[in-house]
C-alpha cells in the first residue's frame, strides 16, 4: 500500500473500513472457489517468503 492509499484508509470512518474490508474478504472467498491445489501451494510459497524478508503487519 502507498503512503497515498493508506492515508485515504487512515481517514476513513472505522465502520467504513471495516465494510470495505468485508467486501474485499467477500470477494476473496468468491474467488477462492476457482483455486487450484497448485495455487494454494503457491500462495503458500509466497506467504513464506514473505515472512523470511521480516514483514510482518502491526
Amino acid at each position: 500500500m502507498n503512503e497515498f492509499e493508506r492515508q485515504v484508509y487512515e481517514d476513513m470512518k472505522s465502520t467504513d473500513r471495516i465494510l470495505l474490508w468485508m467486501a474485499k474478504c467477500i470477494e476473496l472467498f468468491e474467488f477462492s472457489d476457482i483455486l487450484t491445489k497448485e495455487d494454494i501451494k503457491g500462495i503458500v510459497k509466497v506467504l513464506q517468503a514473505h515472512e523470511k524478508e521480516g514483514v510482518q503487519h502491526e
